[in-house]
């Protein structure tokens, strides 16, 4: 009986939801599921580039209408403007004559742009995935007039490839060509059957489960177990190497809750290689997406704001936790290259930065021969030094792109050159200095790679999260100052125009357009950096807000967690690849639903609201199935997992803004490294929601440590100390799971 009022309660609520967002009335000119209420994006940056010999339609009800009156089969060519993949398809297979000529006049072909149009893309990786078991761009797709799925692919070659038994995009268009013509029907039915089955995958119901006990320390130690020793990072099928900044974050979370040696390893062994190599720019700080090889020596040459504000965050962390200077460095060299490369107007980052294809293959930019360096030299010893350090020689290490080219390393230590060429070990520093500031300047005279201008909000503000909480370990109010000066303009636009869509600049010809879950999360998360870096509660109400309307419009209470795309949003072009999305493991950037459900557990840490925590813990529980297969993709949601379980650590420094006392206590607070440590300032203990201590008040300043079954008032920076030093020496049986 309750079974039968549960599915008839379901399918009530499920009319009264196709009723409240059904396309809008039908039209004569166009199939009714063409027909979309408000205004549709018709612009795709992707397609105003000009040039080429394929004539591009953009992603529109227009190139549907087309397809439809034409009785031809759509080609879809997702791009995004971060992928040389993508651009060297377009130069190597796209731009063959005989291909264009064929897709002009068989097919309808559509560019989609990823930064345009990513909610739609994420359905479209969704759906090669399950068909290839691949993804990432570009995508190759072939969809029916009413947008079913009839082939799909990654990056195709020109010709078939026997060795790899990969097809080649010409007999690919030859056959469907020919299957289309002769039977239509058929393929249709084939491509509904296929669409049907991703859709019901996708928007199957996922009840709501449990977290495992001990799901960090399950999930680290299988991590450990993969560990690449040599060339860190974990072993993996292909010879990429990818930087994995959350993973990372989860074994300095283990290693601080249980003092695991070998969760520490990891991080110290994957960032070390990862900074040695190609991987970081040595000359201006900042990371590229990823290297081809395993060592770390070859990158793809593109920054991008949110992949650098998480490896920026990982190095401040094992700083905190390690002491070693050099992640201090390489994190706060990264944030200068960052903060050097904003727009016009000093406020926003770029979408990323990247070469062409063509610019990668020959290395115009990043990469030098040894005869520039003897050009660019005249003392024999800066040859040498430059040599040896940066392993730069004849042949290069890039012999089949760019041979003779080098991507700069440190290939060897300071110390061992400096032995080598008989410098001691100071002026040795020193000379390695001034050789970079000269290739800097050498290199500021190249023509500079392009940069992709686009605003991502979300990109945006995790980026300046990373520059809030940066600036507060760092000391440095610069850092502060971008940070909430980036924050400021994106709520600034959200407070001006109702809502901010994921470009804060509108570039989408899309007014009427909504943000994607990952934007109000980002929001929401770079709200309560400022709101812990500045006390002001403005902050702590706009990233409640954000939470608020992701609740609001994206939560699914049928199927459980938070869809991509607000339900209050238009529905897409493509019937067909109408299924709701949700992101729930990581792929290049964090799980939307696992920063929804950490940006929770950090309103709980500043405010004690157990609402809050609770609100975590249904998000978390929404999505535990991933927990079955622990796997780095799992990382954001098991790092909040870890908070439920494990717990926070609040610091609340009560004293005057200025006061040498307070600046101490919060210098040292911020100095320590915990999992989900808050620090905040307040003048009094009022401002703080505690209760006024007898004679503790007359001191300039005080802390008040508080962990899930503690809270210790501390009276001198030397008391605080003794407490954070129990605190990291604790044993993990002491750690009790907040109920």
């Amino acid at each position: 009986m309750l079974r039968t009022l549960r599915t008839l309660y379901l399918l009530v609520v499920t009319s009264l939801l196709a009723t409240a967002f059904a396309p809008a009335a039908e039209s004569a000119a166009l199939p009714a599921w063409l027909v979309r209420s408000g205004t549709v994006r018709t612009t795709d940056p992707a397609v105003a580039k000009k040039g080429g010999v394929i004539r591009w339609r953009s992603w529109s009800a227009d190139a549907f209408a087309e397809a439809e009156r034409s009785k031809k089969l759509l080609f879809v060519f997702v791009t995004s403007n971060a992928s040389h993949s993508a651009a060297e398809m377009e130069r190597a297979v796209l731009s063959d004559i005989d291909i264009a000529t064929r897709l002009n006049t068989d097919f309808v072909p559509v560019k989609l742009n990823r930064e345009a149009f990513p909610e739609t893309d994420v359905r479209l990786q969704q759906a090669v995935m399950a068909i290839k078991g691949l993804r990432g761009w570009p995508l190759t797709i072939f969809l029916t007039p009413d947008g079913e799925i009839v082939f799909g692919a990654t990056s195709l070659p020109l010709n078939d490839d026997i060795e790899l038994n990969k097809p080649g995009l010409r007999s690919i268009v030859s056959n469907l060509t020919t299957r289309w013509k002769e039977d239509a029907d058929r393929i249709s039915r084939e491509a509904g059957s296929l669409s049907k089955a991703l859709k019901k995958n996708t928007e199957q119901y996922s009840p709501r489960g449990t977290i495992p006990p001990g799901i960090l320390n399950t999930t680290v130690l299988k991590f450990q177990a993969l560990i690449d020793r040599e060339n860190g990072g974990l072993r993996s099928p292909v010879p990429a190497q990818f930087p994995e900044p959350r993973a990372l974050e989860l074994c300095l979370a283990h290693y601080a809750r249980t003092s695991d040696k070998q969760s520490l390893e990891l991080v110290e062994i994957t960032l070390d290689r990862m900074l040695r190599g190609g991987l970081y720019d040595h000359l201006e700080g900042g990371f590229h997406h990823f290297c081809v090889d395993r060592q770390w020596r070859v990158p793809r040459f593109e920054k991008m704001p949110l992949l650098n504000a998480e490896i920026i965050t990982i190095l401040l962390h094992t700083w905190q936790a390690t002491g070693d200077g050099r992640y201090r460095t390489a994190a706060e060299d990264s944030l200068n290259f960052w903060r050097g490369d904003l727009d016009a107007t000093g406020t926003f980052f770029p979408a990323n930065i990247a070469p062409e294809a063509r610019s990668f293959q020959d290395g115009d930019f990043y990469t030098w021969s040894l005869r520039d360096i003897e050009l660019l030299f005249t003392d024999d010893t800066d040859i040498r030094f430059a040599r040896s350090y940066f392993g730069i020689d004849e042949s290069g290490n890039l012999p089949n792109t760019a041979p003779g080219q080098t991507v700069l390393s440190a290939s060897r230590s300071v110390a061992s050159v400096a032995r080598e060429l008989g410098l001691q070990l100071d002026a040795a520093t020193k000379r390695l200095d001034r050789i970079r500031d000269t290739l800097r300047a050498a290199r500021s005279l190249r023509p500079r790679p392009p940069r992709d201008e686009t605003p991502l909000c979300d990109a945006n503000a995790m980026l300046a999260a990373a520059f809030m909480e940066g600036g507060r370990l760092l000391g440095r109010d610069d850092l502060m100052r971008q940070g909430l000066k980036t924050l400021n303009a994106i709520l600034n636009q959200h407070k001006e125009e109702g809502e901010v869509p994921r470009s804060v600049r509108h570039i989408l010809n899309d007014p009427t357009s909504v943000p994607l879950a990952m934007d109000e999360a980002a929001r929401a998360w770079a709200c309560l950096h400022a709101y812990e870096a500045t006390s002001n509660p403005t902050f702590m109400q706009l990233a409640v807000e954000a939470l608020d309307r992701l609740d609001l419009n994206y939560r699914d209470l049928l199927r459980g967690g938070y869809i991509e795309r607000s339900f209050k949003g238009p529905l897409d072009f493509a019937q067909a690849l109408n299924w709701r999305t949700k992101s729930i493991q990581d792929t290049s950037e964090p799980a939307t639903n696992g920063l929804i459900a950490s940006t929770f557990v950090r309103l709980f840490a500043l405010t004690s609201n157990p609402t809050y925590m609770e609100r975590a813990k249904t998000a978390i529980e929404n999505c535990a199935t991933v927990f079955l297969n622990p796997s780095p993709y799992n990382s954001t949601l098991t790092a909040a997992a870890d908070a439920t379980q494990n717990g926070v650590l609040r610091i609340k420094v009560i004293g005057r803004e200025g006061d040498a006392v307070t600046r101490a206590m919060l210098s040292l607070a911020h100095t320590r490294y915990f999992p989900w440590k808050t620090v905040m300032r307040f003048d009094t203990a009022e401002a703080a929601g505690e209760v006024t201590i007898a004679n503790i008040d007359k001191k300039s300043a005080y802390a008040i440590v508080e962990t899930q079954t503690d809270k210790l008032v501390a009276e001198s920076l030397e008391e605080l100390n003794t407490f954070l030093d129990d605190l990291g020496k604790r044993a993990p049986a002491s750690v009790v799971p907040i109920k």
